[in-house]
């Protein structure tokens, strides 16, 4: 995807996992690999997304997003969360937030809700509304690839592929 192909998304769109490594990594990149949550990652992969959000005026999410992400941090040691949640507010000022109803999706866009559940699905619509989502889920990228809808698969990033 070239520059000039990213400029013309509404936003980019990070799946709940990288959000949760982002907002981690902002309250401690050292603590990514030792979250539970996030050890499957290093601080590199902290680093990797920030670079590629430069290329973004907008970064969008969504309460499905924020409610996961948080609920998540909610098994986060205690003694850091009352310091990590203020990194969620900084981040949850500087996003837009993009509401769609959940009854939409579940009615509306059964086979993705049924396949993905609620945020994703809510992802997979934000897709097809142009936004670039970035996703290190094997089968969300792959199902919307196969429709031709803009996603980033995260493996790209970190092999350095999409970033120079």
């Amino acid at each position: 995807m070239t520059p000039a192909e990213l400029r013309r998304r509404k936003g980019l769109v990070l799946d709940t996992n990288l959000f949760l490594v982002y907002v981690v990594g902002l309250f401690s990149p050292q603590l990514i690999s030792e979250f539970k949550r996030t050890q499957a990652y290093s601080e590199r992969d902290f680093r990797v997304p920030v670079k590629f959000f430069a290329r973004f005026q907008r970064i969008t999410t969504t309460p499905h997003i924020l409610t996961q992400v948080t609920d998540l941090l909610e098994t986060f040691n205690r003694s850091w969360q009352n310091r990590v949640f203020p990194r969620v507010r900084q981040v949850i000022a500087r996003f837009e937030e993009q509401y769609i109803p959940s009854l939409e999706i579940a009615t509306r866009h059964l086979l993705r809700f049924d396949k993905f559940g609620l945020a994703d699905a809510v992802i997979a619509k934000l897709a097809a509304q142009n936004h670039l989502v970035l996703t290190d889920d094997l089968q969300l990228f792959g199902y919307l690839e196969s429709l031709n809808l803009p996603v980033v698969n995260f493996n790209h990033l970190r092999s350095g592929y999409l970033i120079n």
